[in-house]
């Protein structure tokens, strides 16, 4: 099968559009009735996403065991959605496999339409020259290039007070991403960084671990979201639990108990502006 063979097109592939690719190709190839084919595309998916039965077991905590354990999850929704898709292949459910793997799609791919793609460049340009943004929300702009890079380094600069970042769908590579935590990590107010669907490995996380293990360093981040990159399934429980330490400080930051009981363990990985 073409997904499972090296050197294609395909090995140019951002890491959420070869997700993507494959879950189409179970989606046709289930429609069509060739089960047996569909059947070693989800292999290959669950090889991407490194589900094992540790993994899968992981998928089925709550949040709160999870944190508790050496290894956390960084994506259980995908973890269930597949074992939702595996169990419909294997009663050969078309029906329900069509449906999965919408849901699938919509979870891991960014494929805008022309009229989007316009609409997201106007709002990251508009974006790019403003000040003392409180959010920054950046879709689809290309930072494995310098000059975007430096562009956004400049943007943080004039952001002093920010409280949220996310670049998403961005090509962010580790190499640029540690620009980023260099430029960000003296922000006072960041509380949450979101990374979801970039080029980032584990050496990203293991790199910021380093960083938050100086307590001045990202001083009141909670939460990063890693969902979506290149072979970032799990990351270290002793870096969720550290990120989880700085939520428990940042709650006693607050000046009243309805904002403290407010700040859920949700609330700091959904990145809720507080």
């Amino acid at each position: 099968m073409s997904c499972c063979s090296g050197n294609t097109a395909e090995d140019k592939l951002e890491p959420y559009q070869l997700l993507a690719l494959y879950i189409r190709q179970i989606s046709r190839l289930a429609q069509k009735g060739i089960f047996g084919q569909a059947v070693n595309v989800f292999k290959e998916i669950s090889k991407n996403l490194g589900v094992t039965a540790a993994t899968k077991r992981l998928s089925n905590l709550a949040v709160s065991d999870l944190l508790g354990g050496k290894d956390f999850l960084v994506d259980r929704d995908a973890y269930r959605y597949l074992q939702r898709l595996q169990e419909a292949l294997i009663y050969r459910n078309e029906r329900q496999i069509s449906h999965i793997c919408k849901l699938l799609i919509k979870h891991f791919d960014f494929d805008p339409t022309n009229d989007i793609i316009s609409d997201l460049e106007k709002a990251n340009k508009e974006t790019l020259v403003k000040s003392d943004l409180s959010v920054i929300c950046i879709y689809g702009l290309d930072l494995s290039t310098k000059k975007n890079v430096k562009k956004l380094i400049a943007l943080f600069s004039r952001c002093p007070k920010v409280k949220k970042i996310e670049l998403v769908f961005c090509t962010l590579n580790n190499v640029n991403v540690l620009k980023l935590f260099e430029a960000t990590m003296k922000l006072e107010c960041l509380y949450f960084l979101g990374l979801r669907g970039n080029k980032l490995d584990i050496k990203a996380v293991q790199k910021l671990h380093s960083f938050l293990e100086e307590p001045q360093n990202f001083p009141t981040l909670v939460w990063v979201d890693f969902r979506n990159n290149n072979g970032i399934n799990t990351i270290p429980g002793a870096f969720a639990q550290l990120l989880m330490e700085r939520r428990i400080k940042h709650r006693a930051l607050k000046q009243t108990d309805d904002e403290k009981s407010s700040f859920s363990v949700q609330d700091a990985m959904n990145g809720k502006v507080v």
